[in-house]
């Protein structure tokens, strides 16, 4: 096949996986409103969702032992994604009206971003102890490179960064409809994201023995800015819409799984 063909696989694959998370993404957001997290502490729960296609690219990629593509996918997320993502929503809120947000003009001649404090203390600076965390295992040279163990260390650092969220971020409980379209679309949508994880790793694969190129550089360069780009939309559709501390807070929870 050709590289225009693979190329063309990859972004539906990763517009498959996107919607599978989006639908799995759902039933967490009414968990978030039953349990009374606030919206700055919800995103470590809904980061389950989002963060699953690139979980799903680095359990394919290890099972076809391509596992490079993964790590440099993840990688990739990290340092491309959140830039990116927090700057389309910067941009999105450009606009002179922002719904529910009477001090909007103000963050506009000040030329800010408004998000919740909590985020900061909530989402940001765990985030930035799991990076942390993730270059002491990984870096130094006495242990480089990740070892099992690693992964279990990480586990309970996530674990560890959801249970903060959970205890600081709760408030009243809110009443939400369950539907039993939702849960099967949900149920669909880990189907649909499984199968566009797999066809992510298999073009990618392709993409990289036509460019003569690495894996890890494939997964960096190619599956993560793709895998970037619904993220992207989504970011922009929530910041537009006034939802400012979820797009970015989602963006957080969606790394912190990524990364560990």
């Amino acid at each position: 096949m050709s590289t225009w063909i693979w190329a063309a696989v990859l972004l539906a694959a990763v517009f498959a996986a996107e919607w599978g998370s989006d639908h799995l993404a759902e039933p967490l957001r009414k968990l978030r409103k039953q349990w009374g997290l606030s919206a700055a502490a919800g995103g470590s729960v809904i980061g389950i969702a989002t963060a699953s296609p690139e979980v799903g690219v680095n359990i394919t990629s290890a099972v076809r032992g391509v596992s490079d593509i993964g790590l440099g996918a993840m990688l990739g997320s990290t340092v491309i994604g959140i830039p990116a993502l927090v700057s389309v929503g910067y941009l999105a809120t450009r606009k002179r009206d922002i719904p529910d947000d009477p001090g909007h003009q103000r963050h506009l001649r000040e030329h800010l971003l408004r998000v919740d404090p909590s985020a900061v203390t909530v989402q940001a600076l765990p985030y930035l102890g799991i990076l942390a965390l993730a270059a002491v295992l990984i870096l130094p040279s006495p242990w480089q490179g990740l070892q099992p163990i690693d992964g279990w260390i990480l586990l309970a650092a996530y674990i560890a960064y959801a249970g903060q969220a959970f205890l600081r971020g709760r408030g009243e409980a809110e009443q939400v409809e369950w539907s039993r379209k939702g849960i099967w679309l949900a149920v669909a949508g880990v189907g649909v994201l499984a199968l566009g994880a797999y066809f992510t790793v298999i073009s990618t694969q392709n993409l990289v023995k036509a460019f003569g190129i690495s894996p890890i550089i494939g997964g960096l360069f190619i599956t993560a800015p793709l895998a970037a780009l619904p993220e992207i939309f989504a970011s922009w559709k929530l910041s537009r819409s006034g939802q400012i501390t979820p797009a970015l807070t989602n963006i957080i929870g969606d790394h912190a799984v990524t990364m560990t």
